[in-house]
């Protein structure tokens, strides 16, 4: 673990003394797959390689701070404070990792930070879910986007539910409601 968080925050420091910017660095973080996540700091499932976009020290921060909370217990109302994490608890801290305060809440987040096409997704960013895709005071969950793997397909991190761990997994879109970018350059 402590090699991928190092590769991690080399590509973005190399990313960022290039002037690359928010482009791709070109560089693949890799990580085998583990069939278990017997503690935190493992990583299960994470099969396939997951690029990094060259976004700066702050992704860089927020993206180790999230790996290394892989095996975590998920608990409603979670900040860490008792070693547990809800999905907003757990980007909340995440974050602070790159000096940003989120609010404590999945909608309070969205509301707080400034959107982003889903289209132009960058390692980073928030994504969130809801109840009705017309009510912004629906958001219920929150998670932090990785990137792509090597197939092309979409990875997060979260504290997803009741009985669930943090894990990286494959972005599911059902319920999807909007992106957002916490640490938007200007």
């Amino acid at each position: 673990m402590r090699r991928l968080v190092a590769v991690v925050l080399a590509v973005v420091a190399l990313g960022t003394a290039g002037g690359l910017g928010a482009g791709l660095v070109g560089a693949v973080v890799s990580r085998p797959a583990l069939a278990r996540s017997p503690r935190p700091g493992t990583a299960p499932g994470l099969a396939a390689p997951v690029q990094q976009a060259g976004a700066g020290a702050g992704v860089a921060r927020v993206v180790a701070f999230a790996l290394s909370k892989i095996g975590t217990p998920y608990e409603w109302g979670g900040d860490g404070r008792d070693g547990f994490y809800d999905c907003s608890g757990f980007t909340m801290r995440a974050f602070q990792q790159a000096g940003v305060h989120l609010p404590r809440t999945a909608a309070a987040q969205y509301r707080a930070t400034p959107p982003v096409d889903p289209a132009s997704l960058q390692v980073g960013d928030l994504l969130f879910w809801a109840y009705d895709s017309a009510d912004p005071a629906s958001v219920h969950h929150v998670a932090i986007y990785l990137g792509k793997d090597s197939q092309g397909r979409d990875r997060i991190i979260d504290a997803p539910h009741t009985g669930a761990t943090i894990q990286p997994r494959a972005l599911d879109w059902s319920g999807f409601f909007a992106a957002t970018r916490p640490l938007a350059t200007p």
